[in-house]
């Protein structure tokens, strides 16, 4: 009976905070026409950031009304996550790929059941990414994809099809800056527990160049800078308008985890200094190279 009550004021509690997206998306919808830079989208209702808000917005402009199918990978427990508004408010087919446990409560949460939606509890890598997508009959077979798993996000992207794909938001790591194109090494137990939380990912010029050789362009990314938004280049003429910064406007993070304790520090130099005996892969290089040896490069520091 507990177990139930639980279940039921989560389920309350989800709905009253969908009612309340759907009133802000609505108010959004009325300025779109004037959205000339996605982060004027930005709504946070079950997303981390303002995700949610930029997602309806980019589907909007690509005339999705209903029936949206979608791959996120790296969910957590599927509270917040870049695809939970699109699971509450359309019809919806998608996978949710994540490691933890937690993951298979999403059977006692309505959207569930209303929407064909499948759940795979796997440590994700680029060795074994397309065996589970084929498993569960995804294999270039979605609209949306979201990757945020916090290290070989750029190994596992690479070897995905997204060919059919028209929206792909993949997480990148500010620290590592706007001029290089980097990304951690390829190991299949990657963690950045052992990296003190701060090395992982890959640089948002290593997304782009990635995304770019796969037919994307690049539409911006979020004010907290660890997400960037990518369009196939076969939607390419409905954004026309829409203006993108240079790569620096998209390293200068606002969320706490990169930030140190003391704000007067330079933080810049303090988390390079915590890092700089990692070695990290230069992609343009291709070799691996220890961050002291680049860190000027990076930023202006």
């Amino acid at each position: 009976m507990i177990d139930y009550l639980k279940y039921r004021f989560k389920n309350l509690l989800n709905n009253n905070k969908k009612r309340l997206g759907e009133i802000h998306i609505a108010q959004s919808k009325t300025n779109y026409n004037k959205i000339k830079n996605i982060r004027d989208a930005e709504i946070k209702i079950f997303s981390q950031f303002g995700e949610d808000g930029i997602i309806n917005f980019l589907l909007h402009k690509l005339n999705f009304k209903n029936n949206i199918s979608f791959v996120e990978i790296g969910t957590g427990d599927y509270e917040e996550a870049n695809t939970r508004f699109l699971c509450e408010t359309m019809i919806s087919r998608g996978l949710l790929i994540d490691k933890i446990h937690e993951l298979k409560f999403i059977e006692k949460r309505d959207f569930f059941w209303k929407n064909e939606i499948y759940y795979c509890q796997k440590s994700i890598t680029s060795k074994n990414i397309n065996n589970i997508l084929e498993q569960y009959g995804f294999i270039n077979n979605f609209n949306l994809l979201s990757i945020d798993v916090d290290g070989n996000d750029y190994w596992i992207l690479e070897k995905i099809d997204i060919s059919n794909c028209d929206i792909v938001i993949a997480e990148y790591n500010p620290i590592f800056g706007a001029n290089l194109s980097l990304t951690v090494p390829d190991e299949d137990h990657f963690s950045r527990d052992n990296y003190n939380k701060i090395f992982y990912g890959s640089s948002l010029l290593a997304m782009i160049n990635l995304m770019n050789s796969k037919n994307f362009f690049f539409i911006g990314s979020n004010r907290a800078c660890n997400n960037a938004f990518f369009v196939n280049n076969k939607r390419k003429d409905l954004f026309l308008d829409i203006e993108v910064e240079k790569n620096n406007k998209y390293i200068d993070y606002k969320f706490r985890e990169l930030k140190t304790n003391n704000p007067s520090e330079n933080q810049i130099k303090n988390l390079l200094k915590k890092i700089e005996n990692y070695n990290i892969y230069d992609l343009d290089k291709k070799k691996l190279t220890k961050i002291d040896s680049i860190k000027s490069k990076l930023f202006d520091v």
